[in-house]
């Protein structure tokens, strides 16, 4: 579905599309927007993208469909329990990340994960540039819903954060002690240590 007739809170009109995150994204760029942007932010996701989950992310996809084109891209999440007073605060420190981009600059077919966790009683601690824990940073599981408009079936994804424990630096460890995490990704995932492995198996 095609939407032309939203208006955000803040007053500014918005497109909207029933479609996944990439989807909307690809759409976008190709068939919406005249002259290409020159940054994508997807979110605020309610729910981290820490560790092993980044590769289910919807707001991940997004961001790597705007990154794969050639335009930088950030993907932003917060944990569930952030209050909605809290996103305030959490939308100014994505702000912060998308200032740094565009004063320095990102390389072609990058893009940024950043998690915000609950803002801590004396402020956030910071950045952390961050690498993604080689954990899944929470329970992954489904609640089936039903589609007010047309009684039709979806299944969508929950997602219950569970502390547990990652090494200092990675994106897991940074958002539990408070840091915002910053964590560089890129398009394209060739194992290029395999290729002399799998050679072998076909000769």
């Amino acid at each position: 579905m095609f939407r032309e007739d939203l208006t955000l809170p803040n007053g500014l009109k918005a497109i909207g599309l029933t479609a996944t995150p990439a989807s909307t994204v690809d759409i976008a760029l190709r068939n919406i927007l005249a002259v290409a942007p020159d940054l994508v932010v997807t979110g605020i996701n309610r729910g981290y993208n820490l560790g092993l989950s980044i590769y289910v992310s919807g707001t991940n996809g997004a961001a790597r469909e705007a990154a794969f084109r050639g335009i930088p891209a950030i993907a932003a999440s917060i944990d569930t329990s952030v209050s909605p007073q809290e996103l305030g605060s959490a939308a100014e420190e994505i702000l912060g990340v998308a200032r740094r981009a565009k004063q320095h600059g990102m390389p072609k077919y990058g893009f940024l994960n950043v998690n915000v966790p609950p803002r801590p009683a004396g402020g956030y601690k910071g950045y952390q540039v961050t690498t993604a824990a080689s954990i899944k940073g929470g329970r992954e599981s489904f609640a089936e819903v039903q589609r007010p408009a047309t009684n039709q079936t979806i299944y969508w994804d929950v997602y219950t954060p569970e502390n547990q424990p990652a090494p200092q630096g990675t994106d897991i460890w940074a958002v539990s002690n408070g840091y915002v995490s910053v964590t560089p990704l890129k398009v394209g995932e060739t194992d290029a240590s395999q290729f002399d492995v799998l050679r072998g198996w076909f000769k």
